[in-house]
């Protein structure tokens, strides 16, 4: 008896440790900003949607550790417009501050909600989600976007109404971060994907950071977990006008005269044209 509480409570401290090592990076399947040249401001709106899956062998050890690990992850849901607390407000800014000293945040609203749910007595599966909501000022420099909060990692632990929505808890006041991490998109702009629209004349950067990262773990005294966190985040940039991009810059430049959009608009009027003369001559003929 002795030995096999040994064994759950190895298991249990294993399950915590894993656990709180996961790198829950944000896995925001949709992040836009929302870039306005004119207030110098940038409008970010994120949606964040993890999902972990913790299977465990058919043991009454491994049994108990989903037991624990489920404990760990209780159902919450927390929504709150932030922009009024002025403690909270600070923290926010402090992070931005600390990657861009010019940038500002006037307005912040946080949602989340967590479910987790038994498939059966060996697989749980947790569903994490938040939505946030920033109205950022001072993003220009002489015409210029800087980027560089784009890719911020809020540290601190936020907690509305008891329950921590930024962190993983994992009880006795201990905390891992991980929701409003967005440290995957620090990849230097230029190597995102850009679009320009001519006919909105607004143009677009995306990245896409997705991934699946899997661990196996073999306990002494029987039994293994296997813990899979999937994650697809995407992030895409909107601008007015046609633009350029740096390493953590955005640029207005001029669009360019020559193009294959041009060719299209003139293959385009040189049918239309064509069309024209040819309708004209027949009716010319008749």
């Amino acid at each position: 008896m002795y030995r096999r509480r040994l064994v759950l409570a190895t298991a249990a401290v294993v399950a915590l440790v894993i656990l709180g090592a996961m790198p829950f990076t944000s896995s925001a399947a949709s992040v836009q900003v929302s870039l306005n040249p004119k207030s110098g401001t940038a409008t970010v709106d994120a949606f964040s949607n993890t999902t972990i899956s913790v299977q465990v062998s058919n043991t009454s050890i491994m049994r108990e550790i989903l037991n624990i690990t489920q404990g760990i992850f209780p159902d919450l849901s927390v929504a709150a417009n932030l922009s009024g607390n002025a403690h909270l407000m600070a923290m926010f800014n402090s992070t931005l501050e600390s990657l861009d000293s010019n940038v500002s945040l006037k307005y912040l609203s946080v949602s989340f909600n967590q479910v987790s749910r038994r498939v059966n007595n060996t697989y749980l599966v947790i569903n994490r989600t938040s939505e946030l909501s920033m109205l950022l000022t001072g993003v220009y420099t002489n015409g210029t976007a800087n980027m560089t909060w784009r890719a911020f990692n809020f540290r601190d632990n936020l907690s509305l109404h008891g329950v921590s929505v930024t962190n993983i808890s994992l009880g006795s006041g201990n905390y891992v971060n991980g929701t409003l991490n967005f440290s995957a998109f620090s990849v230097a702009l230029a190597r995102w994907n850009r679009t320009y629209n001519p006919s909105t004349n607004t143009t677009t950067f995306f990245y896409s950071a997705g991934r699946t990262l899997d661990v196996n773990i073999t306990l002494d005294g029987g039994g293994g977990m296997r813990i899979s966190v999937v994650s697809d985040p995407q992030y895409s940039i909107v601008t007015p006008g046609y633009a350029v991009a740096n390493s953590n810059t955005i640029v207005l430049e001029r669009p360019p005269t020559t193009g294959p959009y041009y060719i299209v608009a003139v293959i385009v009027v040189l049918i239309v044209v064509g069309a024209a003369l040819y309708f004209s001559r027949r009716r010319y003929l008749r």
